[in-house]
């Protein structure tokens, strides 16, 4: 057997061996990657085609794409093929871009997964300073999640419209972990006492994790 022969039994030997790795296994591997990654990933091998559908953690990120058009078909698709997937209790993330406003009918998708398969961990960056109140709608629809994190673009969003928070109910009904990633020495390395009640409401159990970097 030639030396390109050995190489190529190699990795189908290495390929066979990640196909037979246990579903819970894979599962804690995929989630490691954003959700376009995972579903790319999953052509390497045939049992796991059809795998990404059943994956308990969906994380959306707008830099894997080069338009917002884009990056909106592909969250619809994916949800949409999720909507009879019994997997419950993974975790969310989303991260959206500046200048990418996404249409009220995606924001209404993903809250309506979110609620239907009470995703219990929420991880949200959301760039868009004149959607304030997408990411508040969001929030309402994503109350059921008792570990958030927030980066400090969307709790720039919030502070936007004076008085706007003020209005609303706590969004979080369930709170068990708040962790907040805000940077050094910038106006933004505070969170406003009102965005602090409003994130926070009744939840006065709930731990309080303020990452700077």
């Amino acid at each position: 057997m030639g030396s390109s022969d050995v190489s190529k039994e190699k990795a189908r030997r290495s390929r066979d061996r990640l196909s037979n790795l246990p579903d819970p296994l894979l599962h804690q591997i995929f989630s490691c990657l954003d959700t376009k990654q995972a579903i790319q990933s999953c052509v390497l091998s045939k049992r796991w085609r059809d795998f990404w559908v059943s994956l308990p953690h969906l994380n959306f990120d707008y830099r894997s794409f080069h338009t917002k058009s884009d990056f909106q078909n592909f969250v619809c698709k994916v949800l949409y093929s999720r909507l009879d997937n019994p997997i419950f209790g993974g975790k969310f993330g989303f991260h959206c871009g500046h200048c990418w406003k996404m249409d009220e009918t995606l924001i209404k998708k993903v809250i309506s997964c979110v609620e239907s398969h009470w995703f219990q961990h929420l991880h949200m960056e959301y760039e868009e300073e004149n959607d304030n109140m997408n990411v508040i709608n969001m929030f309402r629809g994503l109350h059921k999640a008792q570990y958030v994190k927030l980066h400090y673009h969307t709790i720039e969003v919030l502070t936007l419209v004076p008085g706007l928070l003020e209005k609303q109910p706590s969004p979080f009904t369930n709170l068990k972990s708040l962790k907040l990633y805000l940077p050094y020495n910038t106006k933004s390395s505070k969170v406003p006492s009102h965005v602090m009640r409003y994130l926070l409401g009744d939840s006065s159990g709930a731990d309080l994790i303020i990452v700077k970097s």
